[in-house]
């Protein structure tokens, strides 16, 4: 699967908030955490 760079950097930017919350796996409040860090995630919000 290809990802575009702006979905890898939301990837990432969520792994990272998940494992900073402790959490084994990334969720969906993990992504859209992630996106608000984004400027294409924020204007699709």
């Amino acid at each position: 699967m290809i990802l575009t760079e702006e979905m890898e950097r939301t990837l990432k930017k969520a792994w990272e908030e998940a494992k900073r919350r402790r959490n084994e796996f990334i969720t969906l409040e993990h992504i859209l955490f992630a996106l608000t860090y984004d400027t294409v995630g924020k204007e699709v919000l």
